[in-house]
């Protein structure tokens, strides 16, 4: 018989209390009387089911003084929240200066918004200072009202900060907790000042939405989670949020060219002597008057032509946007899941082959925009394609170093053919069938098709 060592146990329950309350310390010392005056009876195993099973408000015994009740599980956590919760409700006639009561505001702001969140949500610090528009810094980069704000709430151990203190999450037992103080007003106040806020920073202000993206590294996906949050917090109180939808939906078009750590991304492609915050400006721009946002497209026109006039930066001339404000756009082909690299259209004006990062070859119907195939194959990114002067065949070149002939009709591959490099650029002679390519390496070559 395998013997088990009683205290092993004991200490396995006993973190799995102090995990359940969060740590808490008040709760902790209550829970721990509790049980130095019971354990005869009651096991850590056994008081930790009952705290499984019960959470908070499920114990209210009869016949228990209220010294007793508090030593119970329920009782100390409430304890323990109810005197961090006076804290943070104190009134303008306590005695306390200005700036701590600032201080004191921002953290109950702060912590009412982080428990409208699922539970055990993750919160980037990013996302609660838009929603709650606390200032990231005031006069100067030493006065963070956030941060103190933050600060203040950790050393009451009412979050975590974790992911390098750049995400904020809050115990279930603490977001039940404050979910129980907040009445549906207040709950439809907060959401409906985290829009007003929402709107202001990436609708009203454009500078505001590039500087959001650039301080966030490219992570374009993390700002849709921010609208999409918006979104669903517009339909549970039932105000309109046509501008948080619009914006929304540029960047969701548009965001699979904006993630900058994606390596297939085009703007990860650019060069890094190019202003990236002016890449993702025009990138917006133009989807922007694709989809006839108007305001969203006088808005980015203006933050380009200042970034231009205000510093010496590279910039990327927007003459296709302005064509397009001429309503010469037909259409807008959508498939390719990555930045497309190269197009042709078939000598006989019918078709558009266009190659992408998917690794994808598509064929499209040019009088309708409908897509006719898509053609796999390689490997790697597809960097250049070429129709036949006969419009019967498609020659693409891929960073898989290979060139391959595909039937233009049925999309099959007839020809493939491998080399040491990378193939960059593919033209073919409109009398002959002939076709010259160049590679990575610098080099040129000339073949028979």
């Amino acid at each position: 018989m395998t013997w088990i060592n009683p205290l092993k146990i004991y200490e396995k329950y006993a973190n799995m209390i102090c995990n359940r309350v969060g740590y808490l310390p008040l709760a902790i010392v209550l829970i721990g009387s509790y049980l130095r005056m019971y354990s005869s009876d009651l096991t850590f195993e056994e008081y930790y089911k009952e705290l499984e099973n019960n959470r908070l408000g499920a114990i209210d015994l009869d016949q228990i003084s209220d010294k007793e009740l508090a030593t119970r599980h329920v009782s100390a956590v409430r304890v323990t929240f109810e005197e961090d919760w006076k804290i943070l409700k104190r009134q303008e006639g306590e005695n306390i200066d200005l700036k701590q009561k600032q201080k004191i505001q921002n953290a109950q702001k702060i912590l009412s918004l982080q428990a409208l969140f699922p539970e055990s949500a993750i919160v980037p610090k990013n996302r609660l200072i838009i929603y709650s528009a606390i200032d990231k810094f005031s006069k100067s980069k030493l006065i963070r009202p956030f941060e103190f704000a933050l600060n203040l709430l950790d050393e009451m151990n009412l979050i975590d900060l974790i992911e390098d203190r750049k995400a904020v999450r809050i115990h279930p037992l603490i977001r039940e907790f404050i979910l129980e103080k907040l009445d549906n007003e207040i709950i439809k106040k907060i959401k409906l000042d985290s829009l007003l806020n929402l709107k202001k920073k990436y609708y009203d202000k454009f500078l505001d939405l590039v500087e959001e993206y650039n301080e966030r590294d490219g992570d374009i996906d993390s700002i849709l989670i921010d609208l999409e949050i918006g979104t669903s917090w517009s339909k549970d109180i039932n105000i309109n949020h046509d501008p948080i939808l619009n914006i929304k939906k540029i960047l969701e078009k548009e965001s699979r060219n904006l993630r900058l750590k994606d390596k297939d991304s085009f703007i990860s492609s650019i060069s890094s002597k190019i202003d990236k915050q002016l890449v993702f400006s025009q990138q917006v721009h133009i989807r922007a008057t694709d989809l006839q946002q108007n305001e969203i497209v006088q808005r980015s026109r203006e933050y380009m032509m200042m970034l231009q006039q205000s510093k010496n930066r590279s910039f990327f001339d927007i003459l296709w946007a302005s064509v397009k404000d001429k309503s010469t756009l037909i259409r807008t082909l959508e498939g390719h899941s990555s930045s497309v690299r190269s197009v042709a259209i078939t000598p006989d004006s019918t078709k558009i082959v266009s190659g992408s990062y998917d690794n994808t070859i598509k064929v499209w119907d040019l009088a309708s925009g409908r897509l006719l195939n898509t053609l796999e194959g390689h490997s790697s990114s597809v960097r250049s394609v070429a129709i036949t002067p006969d419009s019967t065949k498609i020659v693409s070149g891929s960073r898989d170093k290979t060139i391959k002939v595909w039937d233009l009709n049925n999309g099959s591959n007839t020809f493939s053919c491998k080399f040491d490099s990378s193939i960059s650029s593919i033209a073919i002679s409109t009398k002959r069938n002939i076709l010259v390519f160049g590679d990575s390496t610098g080099d040129l070559y000339v073949m028979n098709v």
